[in-house]
């Protein structure tokens, strides 16, 4: 294990046993509120909805947690190839001062050669000093007898043997000043063309020198602007490491909380499960009967579902449900639009206890709200479990307190409740008791 992994297992283990909160001092949060009977439906009810709140709080966090593990994996891909191309750069910037090194060491060897040539041009000055002075004492000399031909020399000389002598020393002198000027000549070509090539092997080197400083320095910026963006992605990893741990220590604690608030549900379903209300007064949230699975044939459009309504008229056995349930408050519409029925193309809408508890148990959606052409069931409300696969046999509950009145037809039963200030609620498609 790496010492990045054994910190973030630290890590991690603190957050656990360092909450409180996994310990649950404070209880309160597992139970109901003060003003709801501990030992009633509706804390059953408020202890589902916590319980089905605290699962998609850890559905959320699990969510958050592989959206921290995607990224993390992100991040360590960025890293691997920052430090590949950081690597990558290093190999440049180590070719380039060799190049630089050996750039160095061509730029001695043409110093020594441009000495070499510098003294060769030296000593070509020197002769062409020496041949320059002896070709213009040449020139002065012939410049003497150039107006003179053979015979006007003959005619000054005493003698004939002197008077050759001199017109053959003329004519070599003549021969041999033609070689020093064309020897001065060569020597001054090949003096321009070394100084020529000096000049130009100066300046090749020097632009290859420049280009070459150049392109490390441009390296060494990127190389730094590289090892930048890695501190950055590490530092990234590093915080998303601190909040996955972080998210997993909650994770923890609000398992630790449904596990509670679950085990607070099934202590009160194995008390009372039995304890079902046949007759007579009935408490808010007392249990009034189970939703029937398809046994009968009354109104089963929809598969199992609880038929709830309103009434603030008519008496007995007759029920019509001409209270508007949501725009009243008695139960809370969380949806949006209108749910007609359950048929593949309107979605189920979510709904909750306003003033009224929730009748049927669970979470709860709408599948239908208007019973069109039904006018004693117009403002009537048809709800299943948000899953509806729980939906038959689920418990249905007293939405108010009052006096229950019982009633079966075509192999349901169904319930009505008078609550006593002009209102009745109507439960039906129950299972037979």
């Amino acid at each position: 294990m790496t010492k990045k992994r054994i910190i973030s297992t630290i890590l991690f283990l603190s957050l656990i046993f360092a909450s409180p909160s996994v310990v649950f001092a404070d209880e309160t949060q597992t139970l109901c509120p003060s003003n709801i009977d501990p030992d009633s439906y509706e804390c059953v009810e408020y202890l589902r909805k916590q319980s089905a709140s605290l699962k998609q709080e850890v559905d959320n966090i699990s969510k958050q947690l592989k959206n921290e593990e995607y990224q993390q994996l992100t991040l360590q891909e960025k890293i691997a190839y920052l430090k590949d191309q950081i690597e990558q750069s290093e190999k440049v910037i180590q070719s380039l001062q060799v190049e630089i090194t050996a750039n160095d060491k061509e730029i001695k060897l043409l110093e020594k050669d441009i000495k070499e040539k510098e003294d060769n041009i030296s000593i070509l000055k020197q002769e062409m000093d020496v041949l320059s002075e002896s070709v213009n004492k040449r020139i002065s000399e012939s410049y003497k007898y150039s107006f003179l031909d053979t015979f006007e020399i003959l005619l000054d000389m005493k003698n004939i043997s002197s008077a050759l002598r001199k017109a053959k020393y003329l004519a070599a002198t003549r021969e041999k000043d033609k070689q020093y000027l064309q020897n001065y000549s060569e020597k001054a070509t090949e003096l321009k063309k070394q100084e020529q090539e000096l000049e130009q092997n100066k300046a090749k080197l020097q632009i290859k020198r420049n280009n070459t400083e150049e392109e490390k320095i441009k390296l060494a910026e990127n190389q730094k602007e590289l090892d930048a963006q890695k501190s950055e992605r590490e530092n990234l990893l590093a915080q998303s490491k601190i909040k996955q741990a972080e998210l997993l220590a909650e994770m923890v604690q609000k398992r630790a909380q449904q596990a509670a608030v679950d085990a607070k549900i099934l202590e009160y379903i194995n008390a009372h499960m039995g304890e079902m209300i046949n007759e007579g007064p009935v408490p808010r949230g007392g249990l009034i009967g189970y939703l029937d699975s398809g046994v009968g044939t009354c109104g089963f459009s929809s598969g199992p579902h609880l038929h709830f309504g309103i009434s603030a008229s008519k008496t007995g056995q007759y029920f019509y449900a001409n209270v508007p349930i949501w725009s009243n408050g008695f139960l809370t519409w969380n949806g949006i639009g209108t749910a007609y029925d359950w048929d593949g193309t309107t979605p189920p809408q979510p709904a909750s206890s306003g003033s009224y508890l929730m009748p049927l148990t669970g979470s709860v959606v709408v599948t239908q709200n208007v019973h069109e052409g039904d006018p004693y069931n117009y403002h009537a409300t048809d709800l299943v479990r948000a899953d509806y696969y729980s939906t038959g046999g689920a418990a249905v509950v007293a939405a108010a307190s009052g006096t229950l009145y019982r009633y079966s037809e075509c192999g349901q039963g169904y319930v009505i409740i008078d609550h006593n200030n002009g209102y009745r609620t109507i439960y039906l498609h129950l299972k037979i008791q």
